[in-house]
């Protein structure tokens, strides 16, 4: 590919984990910084397996375990700066601080904040408002860290070709069941064939 190309799969790549974050988050199915670590190490193949990662961050929603201070997107899509970018001795550990200040920035740029309180209460009223508020940061964050981490490691795009359409949809759901299940979160009825799903 040409740089052109390039920076449009680059592109097409990071809208797709953004779309694949928020959609986790909105369906209730995980909470942001879960949604953002495990999207990002299962399309750029991180190697962790989905409980792993869920695991990794399942501290961080609500702003560190609901004290409402950083943006659980933020801190979800710093772990994936640092799972894709921090190995490899001093250097790598200090760009990958750089991209996280980085990270930080941009997402101040956009959002104005990222304290997860003050963001909370740009919201709207009630817990959908709530939930579609905080879909739209996921997503955002998880675009922000899947463009950083491809500006430093561009051979990760092609392990994460986009998949076959349709393929994407249905394995991030069935995944995302089995990250729920062991989180202990209520999920939504899968769709199984012929009929209703089975009752969360």
């Amino acid at each position: 590919m040409d740089r052109g190309q390039t920076e449009a799969a680059v592109s097409r790549l990071c809208r797709e984990v953004g779309r694949e974050a928020a959609q986790l988050m909105a369906e209730g199915r995980m909470l942001c910084a879960p949604a953002v670590l495990t999207v990002l190490n299962r399309r750029l193949g991180g190697g962790l397996g989905p409980e792993e990662a869920a695991g990794l961050a399942a501290a961080l929603p609500e702003g560190l375990g609901g004290a409402g201070c950083l943006c659980g997107a933020v801190s979800g899509a710093c772990l994936a700066l640092g799972l894709f970018l921090g190995q490899g001795g001093r250097r790598a550990q200090q760009r990958t601080r750089t991209l996280a200040r980085r990270l930080h920035q941009d997402f101040i740029r956009v959002h104005g904040a990222t304290c997860c309180r003050e963001l909370r209460r740009r919201a709207g009223k009630g817990r959908r408002a709530l939930r579609e508020h905080c879909a739209r940061l996921t997503g955002q964050a998880a675009e922000l860290a899947c463009a950083l981490i491809l500006s430093q490691r561009p051979e990760l795009l092609s392990a994460a070709a986009s998949l076959p359409p349709g393929h994407s949809r249905r394995g991030l759901r069935a995944w995302a069941d089995r990250v729920a299940a062991f989180m202990g979160l209520r999920r939504s009825p899968s769709p199984t064939p012929g009929g209703a799903g089975p009752r969360a």
